[in-house]
């Protein structure tokens, strides 16, 4: 599995944000963060038993959720994130290559 240098850096600052996210508003116990790969798609969720998303996510305030989601499209991926009893799951979904790239 290759993630090119823009996929990885979306990959672990929409992580970095979601867990701060998480910390800051969602008065959580837990957090989950799991990596899948299928088909040259990486599939991430981060799920937590907080308090949830406020019924209007869109107009929280806060520019968390815009930017992950700017992040996963800005390089040809996709990002939603719904409620859960309890809590939020955020799942992105991002490009791969099957392998690394040749050297030249």
């Amino acid at each position: 599995l290759y993630l090119s240098q823009p996929v990885e850096e979306a990959l672990i600052r929409i992580i970095q944000e979601a867990l701060t996210n998480i910390r800051r508003h969602a008065n959580a116990n837990t957090a989950t963060i799991s990596l899948s790969t299928h088909d040259n798609r990486l599939t991430l969720l981060i799920t937590d038993d907080g308090r949830g998303l406020p019924p209007d996510p869109s107009r929280a305030g806060g520019l968390g959720l815009t930017n992950m989601r700017e992040r996963a499209e800005g390089v040809r991926g996709s990002f939603d994130v719904r409620p859960t009893r309890p809590g939020t799951i955020i799942e992105v979904i991002l490009p791969t290559d099957r392998a690394e790239p040749a050297h030249a």
